[in-house]
């Protein structure tokens, strides 16, 4: 009797105890559909193989640390986490900034690489007070986001889980921009 072909998580158990001929098997198995989900992120086609590559080695790194359960879920999200943290990075290659200086972050955290307003930068301290006076949770999310503090590591220091810290992130930058808005006599468009 044909013995059955073994598990995706089974695969990865093995692999992340160093089994390199099961590891390829999962990248066998996963890559054209990486591609398409790289590609589905608006990934161009040829940063998509590089950052796959990147995504693989991360992968085979964390193997020996993962929990075994569902491995297609936890793939697909560290590809996902991964084409989020490039797309700044592409963008600014797109647009012509070198590379050394698309690693550094922008002073600003509200510019998005094409300079800053002068007029916003001396309205987001006030705009940042208030959001920690309101929303210190909020705040404390946002500087600490800024400050180059991934997602897990806020949800951990914070005791919230991930989606907890995205959701605080995204209605801080809102209520940033409102403020913003707000204080420069603009109308905000809906």
């Amino acid at each position: 009797m044909a013995r059955p072909a073994p598990t995706d998580e089974e695969l990865a158990t093995r692999a992340g105890r160093g089994d390199e001929d099961a590891f390829e098997e999962l990248v066998r198995q996963y890559s054209a559909r990486m591609m398409g989900f790289l590609r589905s992120c608006r990934i161009p086609a040829d940063n998509a193989e590089d950052l796959a590559q990147d995504i693989w080695v991360k992968v085979w790194r964390n193997l020996p640390r993962w929990t075994p359960g569902h491995f297609r879920g936890w793939l697909f999200t560290v590809a996902r986490r991964k084409a989020q943290d490039a797309q700044p990075v592409l963008a600014r290659l797109a647009r012509g900034v070198p590379l050394a200086d698309a690693a550094e972050p922008a002073a600003n955290p509200l510019d998005r690489g094409g300079g800053a307003d002068p007029g916003v930068v001396g309205r987001l301290p006030g705009c940042l007070e208030a959001l920690r006076k309101q929303k210190p949770d909020y705040h404390a999310v946002f500087v600490g986001h800024t400050g180059g503090k991934l997602y897990h590591e806020l949800a951990a220091e914070m005791g919230v889980e991930l989606g907890t810290i995205k959701s605080r992130l995204n209605r801080a930058r809102d209520s940033l921009r409102k403020c913003l808005l707000r204080e420069s006599g603009e109308v905000e468009k809906v």
